[in-house]
């Protein structure tokens, strides 16, 4: 009985707390646009091959939700495109000859990515994210050929036109992680600036078995706006 006394009498404080958490937490959306820096983790299963790459573009758009109230652990997530370009050189030796090829890739992702987000500040807000993140390669695009040589022999004695989809080389589905950090302006009452940095890896080489795995990272710099919808007790007052 005095359990059950007790529990009565905790039940409005209880409820006085998470309703006043909820009407201090803050929904926010947000949009980024992103310039990035990619490179590639390589994984041969030959000490013959010889693999060069060159990075050459990637670009993001971002759209994202984070849920935030007073305290320095807050959660977010987001979906975003990501365009990726790169050309690699491939050259594999056996022992009566080598084969060269040369491929121009473009890869377009869709990334899923949830966090906790770490916060400090009052007006000017500063944040730490770290979590994980999964990708699908929705489309994809290869051009380039391929030479066989004999040895000792400067000319090639066959050449294969290369072109089609990349999803041989790059994986469909993939599970990575990310970390970033960043800041939000306040410009208005619900409107922010936003700007981050943030580094990107997936684990394809974790698990592969075939030759000339590439796994993918990514260094993004980005710039967006944040929208914070009126709190309920704003609209009160």
């Amino acid at each position: 009985i005095w359990i059950m006394k007790n529990k009565i009498k905790l039940f409005p404080l209880l409820l006085l707390i998470v309703s006043s958490f909820s009407l201090k937490a803050q929904s926010q959306f947000g949009a980024n646009l992103a310039y990035g820096i990619p490179y590639y983790k390589i994984k041969v299963n030959t000490d013959q091959t010889e693999i060069k790459y060159q990075p050459l573009k990637a670009y993001e758009l971002e759209l994202n939700y984070k849920n935030r109230w007073p305290g320095l652990v807050n959660f977010g997530s987001s979906v975003s495109y990501q365009y990726k370009s790169a050309h690699f050189d491939v050259n594999q030796k056996y022992l009566d000859g080598n084969t060269q090829r040369y491929s121009d890739y473009e890869l377009n992702y869709l990334y899923l990515k949830v966090f906790p987000e770490f916060v400090i500040g009052d007006k000017i807000k500063y944040y730490l994210q770290i979590g994980p993140s999964f990708s699908i390669l929705f489309k994809s695009n290869i051009d380039g050929y391929t030479d066989v040589f004999q040895n000792n022999n400067d000319s090639a004695l066959s050449r294969t036109i290369e072109s089609g989809s990349a999803s041989e080389d790059f994986k469909l589905l993939t599970f990575g992680f990310f970390t970033g950090m960043g800041v939000d302006i306040p410009i208005s009452k619900q409107w922010k600036v936003s700007g981050n940095i943030q580094y990107q890896f997936n684990t394809s080489e974790w698990y592969a078995k075939e030759d000339n795995s590439y796994s993918e990272r990514s260094l993004f710099f980005k710039l967006g706006v944040v929208y914070t919808l009126p709190q309920l007790s704003d609209e009160i007052d």
